[in-house]
């Protein structure tokens, strides 16, 4: 039994459990408009690098083709061609493709570039490069170029996956507003 000086105590609680459960209005619910989400820019410019990764999940070699976005345009089928006949024979060894109608194999040059495909324009070419970095390092890296902010999920928004002659590829597709042709070869990734 509470003693006596409790039971002032346990009176008051009990007044105010009642108090608390008046009728009242309960709880409401209302919709609410749905906040505009931002979204990443439109991939537009006046300047497009397309490229190819080989093979898709862990690139070694690097196919890659930029300039005006109107120029690009007019070889983009080409260009999708051309991927579709890659064959990835190794690391050490170059892949193997067959170059669309009227595209012919040039020399490489110094450095990292393996060999050149020229195009019916004569101030377009792809190049083929061998290098490391993997997928984030050279799309970071080629996403900058273009003048853009490397972010996280620009592998979902500039890549997609072909399927080559040899297996997957991945299809890079990238707009800016800077000439890639005069950006450094190589730099930091994100």
């Amino acid at each position: 039994m509470p003693s006596r000086r409790a039971l002032p105590f346990v009176a008051l609680f009990a007044a105010a459990s009642f108090v608390g459960c008046g009728g009242g209005d309960g709880v409401n619910s209302y919709h609410a408009p749905r906040a505009a989400v931002a979204t990443a820019p439109a991939n537009t410019g006046k300047y497009r690098l397309l490229g190819a990764m080989v093979p898709a999940d862990e690139p070694v070699w690097f196919f890659k083709l930029s300039g005006e976005s109107d120029a690009l345009a007019k070889h983009e089928a080409g260009f999708d061609l051309l991927l579709k006949t890659i064959r990835y024979k190794g690391e050490k060894a170059t892949p193997d493709f067959t170059p669309p109608a009227g595209w012919s194999i040039g020399p490489g040059r110094a450095g990292l570039v393996k060999l050149t495909l020229k195009l019916p324009d004569p101030q377009l070419e792809v190049t083929l490069v061998a290098s490391g970095g993997g997928v984030e390092g050279n799309l970071d890296r080629w996403v900058k170029m273009l003048g853009n902010a490397a972010a996280a999920g620009d592998e979902a928004r500039y890549t997609t996956k072909v399927d080559a002659a040899g297996g997957p590829v991945r299809r890079v597709d990238i707009r800016g507003n800077k000439n890639p042709s005069a950006a450094p070869m190589m730099g930091k990734g994100r």
